[in-house]
């Protein structure tokens, strides 16, 4: 079978054969463009019906939101037996039902493309339909909590398996991906749901059950995975998912919902640490909110991804079927001219034979022809194989010399210098790839040009046209690495380092010059790329020479450059590699993370081998590393040492004047009261009433001098003593207004002290306390010397935890600005100019050491200080304490 094929393949005509081994790669071609073809179809198909699944997918994970919100107020509403949420759960109700409706208009115009996600999907809207009938029963309170739990966490199951299935329909890797997270989403969320249902009926129900308590710790461990796995998918992201979520996560909203939850759960759901209802759903509803927006810029994005996706597949279809289409056309082309040009030669010779052939027939007669038969074959053989063998000749000849030209037109292509081939008329002759793409001309408008058509910068290139001094030039050697500039088609002048070399033929005849151009641009970019390494290298000694400690950390937290500074003040020659957080003590992990997450700058101050640095903390977005900074800040903190010693002498000697100032009356009044009687004595009117009138008054100013220098001695002691009692704020406001009762009196001031009637009880160092009390009373007298009315009125006031002690003055209020600037000053200086406030920042002091604040009350029109002190619990400590 095989030697008859053959047979009948050599007796083929010629143009067959050649036809038929045509054929071979053409329909290979044919082949390959279909399967391409057929594949981008299927691609394209699977696009268009993903997103028509991914459209239904959006519209479920809507209704999975609203019923998650329905099953939360109808736990609520369920635990606490109809009395709670009845309004906000029939409002949700109304939601619902109309995501609902909108989905069913939706498909009743098209379906899901997968016949068994189309008989799922039907599922769903059967479930729906019992959705009227449950919401009865609820409104009844035939149903547990556990029953309307379980109904709204088996809607939701069946459309997140739903959304699953859609999910993995998708052979796009990134679209896969990027659905897989979307679900992962989903899940988080509807747990959450789970969790906001179950402590709503744990919170409004009378008698909460240990399994619900139990159940809640699982939901929350399982939100933990979903957390991780959307952190760990989240990290091959194109986009700022991880960024969104991130702030979520850190935002003070959801910060103090895990903070409560972590407490009740910690307290296993004692009634110390339960919230209210409303203040748990607004808690985590906002949580959940947050979760939704993530999904909803997730959804908008897959949607963008999508709508690419199936434009490519569409794109490359018909670029496929263009390709096929040109593909053909040019292979047929190609074989109809390799066809004839084989046969043309074959044909020729075939028609000179005939003519031969022809000839001798006419001129030779009937004799001749029969005695020089056998010689005319032998002479015919001869030619037709002469004929043979010069066209085989020839046709290698072409085929040589056609390599040749490729292949030397190959070489001068693949240099990387732009190469130009001029005659002895200097005209182009031959040019390069490189040149023309530097030149941005075709081929046919440079050949046979003149030199100056290119070379147009007289000053580097003169007289480039006259072929002698091109000649002079190369010979002697000043055409070697010439600076000059090529004209690009546009007008540009390219710099190029131009070298040339004459072109000479057999017996050393000058033919032309040959001209190559190295680009000068990439050796300037060189050059400035030097330049900036030298500046660079000069900026880099600034922190290596920095008397100060300069560090860099990486993304793990580690130091991976330092200066010699900071190896010098840490007391370590290696700092390389070291984590930050155990060199340094005035940081931990948790504030470095902060760094790196949001952004902030962090001061931290450390003291080594009596000297402190300051260092600032700043975040590199672009490398993600950390850069540190130290700054000696050792005189300044003995400078404010010493200023703050300085401002407690102030304080000590001017409770110093005031105890002369204020014993001054007392002695006056008991030398008066002596010098009565010695009158009265000496004039023999000296009775035993009077004697004992004035000895009574002696006797009083007496005990009053001796409470003054008493508590004079107490609020001098106060500054450094830290003893903690409890004791009453009426004692400490009687006690401080009798030490300054004398110098209102002396500045016509009304003291206004107002005794607090629930007799709170304080728990504090009572001595110091007074000091800043005193204090805060003499600077308002110094605020309102100048004013008409003059009164300081002193009261107190009670939070849930902390006593308030307000002393209000006649004089005017700060404003909103400098009562900030008031509040947020930690040392209280320099707040007028010419007025020294030592007092004021020791009273700060000392509030601090009582756990407690100073303030402006900015809202007041008259000046009003604030002391904010602790509460006395009962147990001997304060309320913060306790808590």
């Amino acid at each position: 079978m095989i030697k008859a094929f053959q047979d009948k393949l050599y007796s083929a005509p010629l143009l067959w054969r050649l036809m038929a081994a045509m054929a071979l790669p053409v329909l290979a071609m044919t082949y390959l463009a279909t399967e391409k073809v057929a594949v981008n179809i299927s691609t394209a198909l699977e696009m268009g019906a993903l997103n028509q699944d991914i459209e239904f997918t959006i519209g479920f994970s809507s209704i999975i939101h609203e019923l998650q919100k329905e099953r939360g107020y109808s736990s609520a509403y369920v635990g606490s037996q109809g009395e709670l949420f009845g309004s906000e759960l029939k409002d949700q109700r109304k939601q619902t039902d109309k995501l609902i409706e909108d989905l069913k208009r939706v498909a009743k115009k098209s379906k899901m493309t997968s016949s068994h996600l189309q008989e799922e999907t039907r599922a769903v809207m059967a479930l729906f339909d019992t959705l009227a009938g449950v919401r009865a029963r609820i409104d009844l309170n035939e149903l547990s909590f556990d029953e309307v739990y379980a109904f709204y966490s088996s809607c939701n199951t069946l459309l997140l398996h739903v959304i699953g299935e859609a999910a993995s329909h998708s052979t796009n890797s990134k679209i896969n991906h990027l659905l897989h997270t979307y679900s992962l989403l989903l899940n988080l969320k509807e747990v959450a749901g789970k969790e906001r249902a179950l402590v709503n009926q744990l919170l409004t129900s009378r008698s909460p059950q240990t399994r619900h308590v139990r159940q809640w710790t699982e939901l929350v461990g399982a939100q933990r995975t979903y957390e991780d796995s959307i952190k760990d998918s989240s990290q091959f992201m194109s986009w700022d998912l991880q960024g969104q979520y991130t702030k979520v996560v850190v935002a003070p909203e959801t910060q103090t919902f895990l903070a409560l939850r972590d407490r009740m759960i910690h307290d296993n759901f004692s009634s110390q640490s339960q919230i209210s209802a409303r203040k748990w759903i607004l808690l985590s509803t906002t949580r959940i909110n947050g979760i939704r927006s993530i999904e909803a810029r997730l959804a908008d994005h897959i949607r963008r991804e999508l709508s690419w996706a199936t434009w490519r597949a569409y794109r490359n279809l018909l670029l496929s079927l263009l390709f096929v289409i040109a593909g053909g056309i040019i292979i047929l082309y190609l074989s109809h001219q390799v066809v004839l040009s084989i046969l043309s030669p074959t044909r020729a010779a075939l028609v000179t034979l005939r003519k031969l052939v022809n000839t001798d027939e006419e001129n030779s007669s009937q004799e001749e022809q029969a005695n020089s038969n056998d010689s005319h074959q032998e002479e015919l053989n001869e030619l037709l194989l002469g004929i043979v063998q010069l066209s085989a000749r020839i046709e290698q000849s072409q085929i040589d010399l056609h390599r040749q030209n490729e292949y030397i037109r190959a070489t001068i292509n693949s240099l990387g210098e732009t190469l130009l081939v001029f005659d002895s008329a200097s005209r182009l002759g031959r040019v390069n790839d490189p040149a023309l793409e530097i030149l941005g001309y075709d081929r046919k408008e440079l050949l046979g040009e003149k030199a100056s058509r290119i070379f147009r910068d007289t000053k580097t290139l003169p007289n480039c046209d006259d072929f002698k001094q091109m000649e002079s030039l190369i010979s002697s050697g000043k055409l070697r690495d010439h600076e000059t500039f090529l004209t690009t088609k546009n007008g540009a002048q390219v710099p190029v380092f131009l070298t040339g070399t004459l072109l000479k033929g057999e017996g050393q005849v000058i033919l032309g010059y040959v001209l190559s151009a190295r680009d000068a641009r990439q050796s300037k970019i060189i050059a400035d790329l030097m330049d900036a390494q030298r500046e660079l290298d000069e900026m880099a000694k600034f922190p290596r020479l920095n008397p100060s400690p300069v560090l860099r950390l990486d993304r793990n937290g580690k130091i991976e450059v330092f200066n010699p500074a900071a190896s010098r003040f840490f007391d370590e020659s290696d700092l390389n590699g070291r984590y930050w957080t155990e060199v340094c003590s005035g940081i931990t992990p948790n504030q470095l993370v902060q760094v790196a997450l949001l952004g902030n700058s962090f001061e931290c101050e450390v003291t080594q081998n009596r000297r402190t640095q300051r260092f600032l903390h700043t975040y590199l977005a672009e490398t993600g590393h950390i850069n540190i900074y130290g700054f000696d800040v050792t005189e300044l903190k003995r400078a404010e040492q010493e200023l703050h010693t300085s401002a407690r002498f102030s304080s000590v000697a001017e409770l110093a004047g005031q105890i002369a100032h204020e014993i001054n009356s007392p002695l006056g009044a008991i030398i008066l009261g002596a010098d009565l009687i010695k009158r009265a004595f000496e004039k023999g009117k000296l009775d035993e009433t009077l004697l004992f009138k004035h000895l009574d008054t002696i006797i009083n100013v007496a005990e009053r001098i001796s409470r003054i220098t008493t508590n004079m001695r107490r609020l001098a002691l106060g500054i450094n003593n830290t003893e903690f009692t409890p004791f009453t704020i009426n004692q400490l406001l009687a006690e401080t207004g009798s030490l300054i009762e004398e110098k209102a009196k002396a500045q016509c001031v009304e003291l206004r002290i107002l005794p607090d009637p629930q007799e709170l009880v304080a728990f504090g160092n009572e001595m110091g306390l007074s000091h800043a009390l005193y204090t805060l009373i003499n600077d308002s007298f110094k605020r309102i010397a100048d004013e008409r009315e003059k009164w300081v009125e002193i009261s107190a006031s009670e939070t849930a935890d902390k006593i308030l002690i307000h002393i209000r003055s006649s004089g005017p209020g700060l404003s909103p600005k400098d009562a900030s600037t008031t509040n947020e000053n930690p040392d209280l200086h320099g707040l007028e100019e010419g007025e020294g406030y030592g007092g004021l920042s020791v009273a700060r002091e000392i509030l601090l050491r009582n756990k407690g604040s100073l303030s402006v009350d900015s809202d007041d029109p008259h000046h009003h200080f604030v002391m904010m002190i602790a509460k006395e619990t009962g147990q001997g400590q304060t309320s913060s304490s306790a808590a």
